[in-house]
């Protein structure tokens, strides 16, 4: 019997001590508890005005890359989109042609915004320095599949069907953003046009659409 109770007092006392460990855990892991006074609370409304803008890259400088022969004839900046466009403009044929150059010639122009653009082309014929006699034109296309012509500015035009300067709009964040400026020139005759060199300037102006801003 002794030996019965003091066995007993033994597992009497080790349940005791599970007991105890087990109460420090359950206090221990219990989450903190705070009381916390809220006096006032508010709220700040944020705002952020992004403005319009865009800009413009310009690729290349010379729409023809060799010099013009003289020779009575046309000539064209590029032998894909501009030849077409150009003979039927002056109702000619292949055989005018003087100069056939090759698909890549001709401006491009880049343009990034975050708006509609209203982009316009222009030039003033009467502005050629020297005087330049012969019928011209330069032809607005769009620089990806189908290539879609969007307009035609020129000079001298043999039936008096000037026109000075071509519209359309740039959509925002457009992933087709190039666009190309193609020249033709046509010397009617030899003597039409003295050798020398002559220039002038073509305009691409940028802005805000405007139909997108009265929105």
């Amino acid at each position: 019997m002794i030996a019965t109770e003091g066995s007993d007092h033994e597992i009497k006392k080790t349940h005791g001590i599970y007991a105890l460990v087990l109460m420090v855990i359950i206090l221990v892991s219990a989450p903190p508890v705070f009381c916390a006074n809220i006096f006032d609370y508010g709220e700040i409304e944020v705002k952020v005005n992004v403005e319009p803008y865009g800009v413009m890259d310009i690729i290349g400088e010379d729409l023809f890359v060799d010099d013009l022969e003289g020779e009575a004839g046309l000539y064209i900046s590029d032998g894909r989109q501009v030849k077409s466009y150009a003979l039927g403009l002056w109702d000619l044929k292949d055989a005018d042609i003087v100069n056939h150059e090759g698909p890549r010639y001709g401006i491009i122009f880049q343009l990034y915004s975050n708006c509609d653009l209203k982009v316009e082309i222009a030039y003033d014929n009467n502005e050629w320095e020297p005087k330049l006699n012969s019928p011209n034109a330069f032809l607005i296309f769009e620089h990806w599949s189908p290539y879609d012509h969007l307009g035609t500015i020129n000079g001298n035009h043999p039936e008096g069907e000037n026109q000075d300067n071509v519209t359309f709009t740039h959509p925002a964040n457009s992933e087709q953003n190039e666009y190309k400026i193609g020249g033709a020139l046509y010397i009617e005759n030899i003597g039409q046009q003295e050798a020398g060199t002559y220039s002038n300037t073509i305009t691409i102006t940028i802005s805000q659409d405007s139909e997108e801003n009265d929105n």
